[in-house]
């Protein structure tokens, strides 16, 4: 497998009689950050299912790590645990004075609401929480699923900017799914433009700037993909 974190090669899967993705072919290196867009109901969540081994493709090859995280649109803190505690899953702990804790609360910039219970945090700072969570765990690939969706458009830059220094101190190959064009050229170091249903890699989109990116340098690359997703 060489040293790739992970690798579809020849998927095809559906569901009850209907094709999702087709002769699909992915693979995502140690460190990188691989965007993936396409029109909706394409099999975008179907190729994270995967990914994150909550389903089995009916025909290919796939090869992901053991352990993988993901981050929802949805909230998924535990409401009865504090910001601590609920990092201190990511380290396979309960303990919320985990002396392990206090580098992650300060790394996301949480300190002073370690505390402090879901709830009580704003959605941005639940964000934070839920990045610092998955990080500090031993996963070897990040998976999200459109996490920045239901954040203002304000937040979603700064918890971008949040993202981007974190990965940097901690690196992780990652996996994003969006349907925000602009985030994926801002932040990928590659994006992948998916067909509609059956889906298959359409096209291929490096991106060379250093991330995160101003949108400037990467209008080339959100016109190919506006281009390919109207064809």
């Amino acid at each position: 497998m060489g040293a790739e974190v992970c690798a579809l090669r020849g998927i095809v899967q559906g569901y009850a009689g209907l094709p999702v993705l087709d002769e699909l072919w992915l693979t995502v290196l140690p460190g990188e950050f691989v965007a993936v867009v396409g029109p909706s109901g394409c099999g975008k969540s179907t190729l994270l299912n995967l990914l994150a081994g909550f389903a089995e493709p009916q025909a290919g090859e796939l090869h992901r790590p053991v352990a993988t995280r993901m981050v929802h649109q949805q909230d998924g803190l535990l409401p009865w645990l504090t910001a601590a505690g609920n990092i201190a899953l990511g380290l396979g702990s309960k303990d919320e004075a985990d002396p392990r804790l206090s580098g992650w609360l300060r790394l996301a910039g949480l300190e002073a609401f370690a505390g402090y219970y879901p709830h009580q945090l704003s959605g941005g700072m639940r964000r934070r929480v839920e990045l610092a969570r998955v990080l500090a765990s031993p996963a070897g690939l990040l998976l999200l699923d459109e996490p920045f969706a239901a954040l203002d458009w304000l937040t979603r830059r700064r918890i971008h900017a949040e993202l981007m220094r974190l990965l940097a101190l901690q690196p992780r190959a990652v996996v994003l799914v969006t349907h925000d064009i602009e985030e994926a050229v801002t932040l990928a170091d590659r994006v992948i433009v998916l067909s509609p249903r059956p889906a298959r890699v359409r096209c291929e989109l490096p991106l060379d700037a250093p991330r995160p990116r101003p949108l400037a340098a990467a209008l080339p690359a959100m016109q190919r993909i506006l281009a390919e997703l109207e064809t």
